[in-house]
């Protein structure tokens, strides 16, 4: 979980109005509130990690992509410049947050650990997902 402000932290805060008539558009009313609800909150799951089954993983797709799909046609990206560049990837972070909460979702939250100095949490959560993937394809 991040403790954020997507107002003040994100640089897609400027879209914001755009996304919401996307969700109102695509999926109506309902999920365009819970999109205000998880809006209104100082915290959020981002680095759209989450392991499921494929049936979950490919509904989110399903719900997901449109999305992106219709904000893609809207948003000019040879203006974007640095982190702005993300624009696809930072909605999709963020709107996994509005998925769990309107598929109303049960989160298991682990904590990543830094063991090395050198490895960077980031190499560290990139090897932690790599064994569950490992052991999840076995079964």
């Amino acid at each position: 979980i991040y403790t954020l402000s997507l107002h003040d932290a994100l640089p897609i805060s400027q879209d914001i109005p755009l996304v919401k008539k996307i969700i109102f558009d695509l999926y109506g009313e309902d999920v365009a509130q819970a999109f205000d609800l998880i809006l209104e909150r100082n915290w959020n799951y981002l680095l759209n990690m989450f392991i499921s089954r494929k049936a979950l993983f490919d509904d989110y797709c399903a719900w997901l992509f449109p999305i992106l799909e219709c904000l893609e046609k809207n948003v000019v990206l040879d203006e974007l410049v640095g982190q702005e560049k993300r624009i696809f990837g930072l909605w999709g972070e963020y709107l996994l947050s509005v998925f769990i909460y309107v598929k109303n979702l049960k989160v298991f939250e682990c904590k990543v650990v830094q063991i090395e100095k050198k490895q960077s949490a980031f190499s560290v959560l990139k090897n932690r997902v790599k064994t569950v993937m490992r052991k999840i394809t076995k079964v």
